[in-house]
């Protein structure tokens, strides 16, 4: 409960509750007409599509005989939406787990149903899954763990099909590096890729599209992929599908120099807002513009 306090000369309380129910519950007790009766309206009309209309009635009691009514149209309709974040595979090894884990502990923030798939071998950072977990529950999303590509893409919205090297191959690699151990790399590399070709069937492809929601889940990649047949001859996605997603993906991935170059200007200025402000009234021509 908040601090009393004065609106317009009137003591005002402000009481709130914190419900301890999954994500699918609370939407659906706002969206289903028979749900929204038992909490909301005495009578509700809701077409649960963008474009669809509403109509909540309360009806009049002894202290206010009249019925109340307010309606409207909806203007947007969004569901629970699902998101894989899967390893694939790759014919090269040392890929990064900055993206894998970047995505599940950033979308778990927002309420997603965020589902984290990857060969048994192909851990990533403890903590950080630890940490995707804990967003899960306090956003009212949900995480969890499989390792099988095609039963976790099952009704997914998005799909993020990128290889990354396993935390403890990292972990090796980095001290290899360390030492400068050139032979003890090429040993790690010999073996790493001996492993990836176990799992050349974790490739995103038309056949996994076919259980995604609506066959049509967007396809996500911050490039470049590795295409099969196109820029490797097996990889983290089939050309076919590639192709079908290539502008949206192209855009996606178009972001990355500006999300990069804005959190080095945050880090750079104390105020980054009032630096962009300053840059702007000077109004300074850019070169080659």
């Amino acid at each position: 409960m908040s601090n009393g306090m004065d609106i317009d000369g009137e003591s005002q309380i402000s009481l709130t509750r914190t419900i301890d129910a999954h994500i699918d519950d609370v939407f659906k007790a706002w969206t289903d007409p028979a749900l929204i009766e038992q909490w909301q309206a005495d009578e509700a009309e809701l077409d649960a599509f963008e474009g669809g209309e509403y109509k909540f009635t309360t009806f009049g009691d002894d202290e206010d005989p009249e019925d109340h009514t307010v309606s409207g149209e909806i203007l947007a309709f969004v569901e629970n939406e699902k998101l894989v974040m899967s390893w694939a595979y790759s014919p090269s090894y040392g890929k990064p787990l900055s993206v894998p884990q970047g995505i599940i502990v950033l979308m778990t923030r927002f309420g997603m149903n965020v589902e984290l798939a990857y060969p048994k071998g192909y851990e990533l950072i403890p903590e950080i899954v630890d940490l995707a977990a804990e967003n899960a529950k306090k956003s009212g999303g949900s995480f969890g763990i499989n390792h099988n590509m095609k039963d976790a893409m099952q009704g997914a919205d998005m799909v993020y099909p990128k290889s990354w090297a396993p935390f403890h191959i990292m972990q090796q690699r980095t001290e290899l590096l360390k030492k400068s151990d050139k032979q003890g790399l090429a040993e790690l590399e010999k073996t790493c890729l001996a492993n990836n070709a176990q799992f050349t069937d974790w490739e995103y492809n038309a056949d996994k599209i076919q259980v995604t929601k609506n066959q049509d889940a967007l396809y996500m990649h911050c490039l470049p992929a590795d295409i099969s047949g196109v820029s490797c001859q097996a990889g983290e996605v089939s050309g076919e599908v590639f192709e079908r997603y290539r502008i949206p993906t192209y855009v996606e991935a178009g972001f990355k120099p500006y999300i990069i170059a804005a959190m080095m200007f945050a880090n750079k200025f104390e105020n980054p807002a009032q630096t962009l402000n300053q840059i702007l009234e000077r109004n300074t021509k850019r070169f080659g513009v």
